[in-house]
């Protein structure tokens, strides 16, 4: 098995990624801009070098045309000049290596294109130099696992996709490393168990979808881990049954179903004292109050 290569060299572009099952090798020499930057100044070949400038007059953009599309070597500038960016394109679309670079050079961001959609491993870097993401993308879309960090390296978001969409464990940590989210995705919807968290660890929120919908019984809890509210989803989308505590504990409000699916919704003071109790129905898509 080859080893992860990405490279423009002597006329060679080469997206070598086995974690991707990505293969690609062509000849690519795309044509570069000329030292000298001068507007509208014609080259061989066809070509045409087109330079935008700021409100200053400061050329902040350099790039190379051929019948009317961007071809080969396009460059950004910083104000004072420095190098903001470089990529390049073929027959109107990015082609080959895309980078961005801070003033003082050091990079910001990588990317790869192969005529217009981006290909294999992209790298965003903090200020700092270190990495901020590293995303993959096939045929343009976001595939295998995306990872974020915070500046000290540690783990932020992790999330699985498949086909530009979110397909499996997605976790997401605090700067203290401690778990802070962990969904499930099948084909872009939520399936499965969800957990949240607070910062110090204790458990925030436990609930399950299948594929968006929520069912079963979904739990949130106080900071002091009493529990403060529960709902248990019936297997018609949108009704539930639901109570909920104060942080002692105390029941404030309880919303039930019978049998028959009539509701009765009862409310308490944090004494106890009963303040509310109404009676509603389920019409078949929604609660509504009152005598069915």
């Amino acid at each position: 098995m080859k080893e992860e290569q990405y490279s423009l060299e002597n006329g060679r572009l080469t997206l070598i990624d086995p974690e991707l099952n990505l293969h690609i090798e062509e000849d690519f020499n795309p044509d570069l801009l000329p030292d000298e930057l001068e507007k509208n100044t014609k080259l061989p070949g066809g070509l045409k070098l087109k330079v935008l400038q700021d409100q200053h007059g400061v050329c902040s953009e350099a790039l190379l045309e051929k019948e009317g599309k961007t071809e080969g070597q396009c460059c950004l500038y910083y104000p004072r000049g420095e190098l903001k960016g470089v990529s390049y394109y073929k027959g109107g679309h990015l082609h080959g290596p895309s980078r961005f670079l801070n003033e003082d050079g050091s990079i910001l961001a990588e990317s790869w294109y192969i005529k217009g959609n981006r290909q294999g491993k992209v790298r965003h870097y903090f200020a700092s130099g270190r990495l901020n993401s590293l995303q993959s993308y096939v045929n343009g879309e976001l595939e295998g696992t995306q990872s974020y960090y915070f500046e000290d390296g540690s783990n932020k978001t992790h999330m699985q996709y498949r086909k530009g969409l979110l397909h499996g464990q997605t976790l997401l940590f605090f700067e203290n490393g401690l778990s802070k989210r962990e969904i499930n995705f099948v084909n872009g919807k939520r399936k499965g168990i969800e957990r949240q968290w607070f910062e110090d660890g204790q458990i925030l929120i436990e609930c399950e979808f299948d594929g968006e919908i929520p069912v079963g019984a979904h739990k949130r809890w106080h900071s002091n881990g009493q529990v403060a509210e529960e709902r248990v989803y019936s297997d018609q989308a949108g009704k539930f049954d639901i109570r909920q505590w104060n942080v002692d504990g105390i029941l404030l409000r309880e919303g039930v179903y019978d049998n028959e699916g009539k509701y009765t919704q009862r409310i308490w003071s944090d004494e106890g004292d009963l303040q509310e109790e109404r009676a509603g129905y389920w019409d078949g898509k929604k609660m509504c109050w009152g005598d069915a």
